[in-house]
């Protein structure tokens, strides 16, 4: 969704699609892709991981940023087209690395790439097309929610105990889909701005970085007792979900963090457009 905006683009928030978009893409190219092969296993480990978290991070930050700019947001078919097109952009520009650099032959993963829909590779861009066009439903509810604010905390607080601490503590997602995901966290992105004034006076910096280390620490320690006890592995991954708690307490603080800074920059936001 393209968020109206009366004078001029928010360079700061330009500058993170930016880094969330390239969080997404080295996660993609070295976790899924075959950039795997590039690196050493122990190197690779480390750095897919650390490149997981941040682009799961990241999936959180373009819902919240869709959400941030909700209610001043217009639909329309010409902006789903060019996000259409950004995605195209991107997936036909790995393919081309793929073929020419690592020589990629494999038709399954070409025409995934080819056709970025539905797989599970692409998921983002179908719930994100699903989330846009539910969005006149989605933003009259926030602005019902927005006259109500008692009744929004409710709400908030039902959805984040059914995505978030749900599914913080079982293994499977299997009981709502990526598109209710993405509704979730957009609903997250537009009660976070309402609410700006008073959660940006929380030490947002800090809460954010620890939320980090934890989500690193447990990686690394289930990872070990998975070694011993195999039904940990189940788990060792959904507390680095999309929807877990850490991940999106994390990106709600950075996203707080970059709606403080006044960037200005016609390059930024030529290179985000």
């Amino acid at each position: 969704m393209k968020p109206y905006i009366p004078t001029s683009r928010n360079s700061s928030f330009e500058l993170l699609r930016i880094i969330a978009m390239l969080a997404i893409i080295a996660h993609h190219y070295l976790v899924h892709g075959v950039g795997q092969i590039a690196l050493a296993p122990p190197v690779l480990w480390s750095v897919g991981e650390i490149c997981q978290l941040l682009a799961k991070i990241s999936n959180n930050i373009f819902f919240l940023l869709t959400g941030w700019f909700l209610c001043r947001t217009h639909f329309t078919f010409k902006r789903l087209m060019i996000l259409f097109g950004q995605i195209l952009f991107i997936n036909w520009s790995l393919l081309i690395i793929n073929l020419v650099v690592y020589g990629q032959r494999d038709i399954v993963t070409i025409l995934k790439q080819l056709f970025p829909i539905s797989s599970s590779m692409n998921w983002f861009i179908s719930a994100y097309f699903a989330v846009y066009m539910l969005g006149s439903f989605i933003q009259n509810a926030a602005k019902y929610f927005r006259s109500n604010p008692r009744k929004y905390n409710i709400f908030i607080s039902a959805l984040f105990i059914l995505f978030g601490l749900i599914g913080f503590i079982t293994p499977s997602t299997a009981y709502y889909s990526r598109i209710a995901f993405g509704i979730y966290i957009v609903f997250i992105g537009d009660y976070v701005e309402f609410n700006k004034d008073k959660i940006s006076s929380l030490p947002v910096k800090m809460i954010g970085l620890v939320c980090f280390i934890i989500l690193m620490g447990l990686r690394y320690a289930l990872d070990y007792i998975a070694e011993f006890i195999p039904v940990i592995s189940d788990y060792a991954g959904h507390f680095e979900g999309n929807s877990s708690p850490l991940i999106t307490t994390t990106a709600i603080c950075v996203l707080l963090l970059f709606s403080k800074l006044s960037i200005k920059s016609k390059i930024i936001n030529l290179l985000a457009s």
